[in-house]
């Protein structure tokens, strides 16, 4: 079972007692894991920075098969994050999981490089100036820019769902992964 949260909020789990011996025997601490990514973000695969908390937890059904990341400065645009929670089944289930997790963000920050030479941001500093590009709808929401987004994210799931069916290292026939993803800007 894994979680991604901001750390505004306080987690107030159960104590159970194997979580007590655990700590007394060293075990279950997770260290941070950081790598970098596609232009310059900071990727995450467990532990906490000042804006993100992550946390798994192994259950009793065998092997884990969640995967969860967060890429900091997604795209390289400062405060800006994608995060994802993915839950593998089947039998290979896990190796799924955790290809899409490594895979996904990569696709996504790509796609939306280059189709715009300055990303889904583009519309920002004219907005900021006071213009407005494309239609606005009841909520103000700029529609335009919401479909803009829209289609690379499907681009980018759709690009993974093709990888996964052209042969990897692994057979992920009967094998899959549920993808819950987050972009913040």
């Amino acid at each position: 079972m894994g979680a991604c949260c901001t750390t505004h909020i306080k987690y107030q789990g159960r104590n159970h007692a194997e979580d007590d011996l655990a700590k007394k025997e060293g075990k279950g601490h997770q260290q941070d894991l950081t790598t970098p990514g596609h232009n310059g973000a900071i990727v995450r695969l467990q532990g906490s920075s000042s804006f993100i908390s992550m946390y798994t937890r192994k259950g009793k059904k065998g092997i884990n098969q969640d995967a969860m990341t967060v890429w900091e400065n997604f795209m390289g645009e400062k405060k800006s994050f994608f995060c994802g929670v993915f839950d593998g089944h089947g039998p290979l289930g896990h190796k799924v999981s955790r290809h899409v997790r490594d895979t996904l963000p990569f696709k996504l920050s790509s796609t939306i490089k280059t189709s715009q030479p300055n990303g889904c941001t583009e519309n920002d500093a004219a907005a900021s100036a006071g213009q407005s590009y494309g239609k606005n709808d009841s909520n103000g929401v700029n529609k335009d820019r919401f479909s803009s987004w829209e289609a690379r994210l499907i681009r980018a799931f759709k690009e993974s769902d093709e990888e996964l069916n052209s042969g990897l290292s692994f057979n992920s026939y009967n094998s899959g992964s549920t993808a819950v993803t987050i972009v913040k800007q």
